[in-house]
């Protein structure tokens, strides 16, 4: 699992954009050499530091804003002069994850612990995260003796935090043990929780309660979860707990979204929502929602390929699509969203003109989810 994940879509990659406009890539032209030869005379501070500290952050969207305010720390050509064993000391100034990260251009570091125990040989982009750090803890990261760049990139996340924000990504520690995680719910919304771990197929479990006249209850079942499978709802507005079960000792990221989505629908074909080209429509079933849902597209050109794209993520239960052109009485086109993660489904149009209904039925009385309408042209 590399840092573009963990940081919430901000990856290395953009941050070597970030750096391309100074002089670190610049192309070499006379007056850009000459911006060289006096950037080396006066480096950053983050530059070649024999010793930094890695701060204590509570999320990853935390972690990436102070990286890109000086928290990324760059070695090169010039390191011996700072560094003459080529050893950089990293104090952990919190407790909880250290989370290191390594970008070099085909050189390794190896990386110590206060003991001077080697964790291990790094090399591109390799990270590491060790739990139950304490403040104060010391680790080591050797360089080797010649380097081109390597950028070095070190905080310590909070562990076992107990409450969630909308669009915060944590890291945490299994306990192999229930879990809680509280959130709330202002207005109808649909929910979704991804969970990965540094272990391929390693699975974990979530499930949702709410809390309702003095208790917590579930409304949702469980869901087992994969770095590939994420856990769905459609909640009302309310207080709510994640109760995740992690295996024990294992390091893992959760991220945790929720999209507010209205109460507008039509549930008559009269009055059928309509969709352009190049537009959706995004709602939600809640536990307590029946009614079947109207949407209508009109299709104006006979070249072009016309595709309806509709997806689901559903916690329980399927969803029924049926696809009726103006005139007929019975639909052209039936087909079923099973749920799970992201369930896709897509209808091509004929390629004559005419209006088209789509009709949207929820299967089950357990099932909630949100699901999505798309309609546009074949690329």
């Amino acid at each position: 699992m590399k840092i573009r994940k963990i940081l919430s879509g901000i990856s290395f990659i953009m941050v070597a954009v970030l750096f391309s406009s100074t002089v670190i890539f610049a192309k070499e032209s006379t007056l850009q050499q000459d911006i060289k030869k006096a950037a080396r005379a006066t480096e950053p501070d983050v530059y070649n530091m024999k010793e930094f500290g890695a701060d204590l952050v509570k999320n990853a969207e935390e972690m990436t804003v102070q990286m890109l305010s000086g928290g990324i720390h760059l070695y090169n050509s010039n390191y011996a002069k700072k560094v003459p064993d080529g050893r950089v000391k990293i104090t952990a100034k919190g407790a909880g994850i250290l989370y290191l990260t390594v970008m070099t251009e085909n050189e390794k570091v190896t990386i110590y612990d206060s003991k001077n125990q080697k964790i291990g040989n790094f090399n591109e982009e390799d990270e590491l995260t060790k739990s139950g750090v304490k403040a104060g803890d010391v680790f080591y990261v050797q360089l080797p003796k010649k380097v081109q760049r390597i950028y070095l990139v070190s905080f310590v996340l909070e562990d076992h935090q107990t409450k969630l924000s909308n669009d915060r990504t944590l890291m945490q520690t299994g306990t192999g043990q229930k879990e809680y995680r509280t959130f709330t719910v202002p207005k109808r919304s649909s929910i979704s929780f991804q969970v990965e771990t540094y272990k391929k197929g390693q699975k974990s479990y979530g499930r949702i309660q709410k809390y309702e006249h003095g208790t917590w209850k579930y409304v949702t079942k469980t869901i087992s979860i994969t770095n590939d499978i994420g856990a769905y709802a459609a909640l009302g507005k309310g207080s709510y707990r994640f109760v995740i079960t992690v295996p024990k000792d294992t390091v893992y990221i959760l991220d945790y979204e929720r999209k507010t989505c209205r109460k507008k629908y039509a549930v008559k074909k009269s009055k059928a929502q309509n969709i352009s080209k190049g537009d959706e429509r995004r709602n939600v079933y809640l536990a307590n929602e029946k009614a079947s849902r109207w949407y209508k597209i009109k299709k104006t050109n006979t070249k072009k390929d016309d595709v309806i794209y509709l997806s689901g993520d559903m916690n329980s239960g399927k969803l029924k699509v049926q696809i009726y052109k103006k005139g007929k009485k019975k639909p052209v086109k039936t087909a079923k969203l099973s749920g799970g993660d992201d369930d896709f489904w897509y209808y091509n149009l004929p390629k004559a003109r005419g209006t088209y209904y789509i009709k949207v039925t929820k299967l089950g009385k357990a099932m909630n989810g949100s699901y999505k309408v798309y309609y546009d042209s074949e690329e």
